[in-house]
């Protein structure tokens, strides 16, 4: 069989994947497929040979260019990560806990909660985030914002 297009598949398939990711994880492992689908043109009958480099090239990549993508990328001026883009967002209380923590779905993820205000929020209730604090998210009941949105935000720690 030739391994070269297996290579190329898997390289395709990945950089595809990487797309909804956004965190150039699976770009990297793509580009160690790269690697394999060059040792392959060479050593077209050394499997063992196309996976070790495939691996050493991928590791490198995800080890030394990466960090440095990921880290200029996060200079860049508007970027805004996926924690700071879910403040103003809209969710529903799952449950809530003994203590002050609840449990919401926000954008189809589950998160930890607190009330700005500390009260405990019925499970079904619809929530607004005005912060990220860690793990939690500080929300406040959508009944309560006002029409203009809320006038205060909570800084992160």
């Amino acid at each position: 069989m030739m391994m070269w297009v297996v290579w190329i598949v898997i390289a395709v398939a990945l950089a595809i994947a990487e797309l909804s990711s956004g965190d150039f994880t699976l770009l990297m492992i793509a580009g160690g497929c790269i690697g394999g689908f060059l040792m392959s043109l060479i050593t077209p009958d050394v499997y063992w040979l196309q996976i070790l480099v495939a691996a050493i090239t991928g590791g490198l990549l995800l080890g030394l260019v990466r960090p440095t993508l990921l880290r200029r990328i996060r200079q860049m001026p508007g970027y805004i990560s996926s924690l700071d883009r879910i403040v103003g967002s809209y969710g529903t209380v799952l449950e809530t806990s003994n203590d002050d923590m609840q449990h919401v779905k926000i954008n189809g993820e589950d998160w930890s909660a607190r009330s700005v205000d500390g009260r405990r929020l019925a499970p079904g209730t619809q929530v607004f985030v005005t912060a990220v604090d860690g793990a939690t998210v500080l929300v406040m009941p959508v009944a309560t914002v006002p029409p203009d949105g809320p006038n205060f935000f909570i800084p992160n720690n």
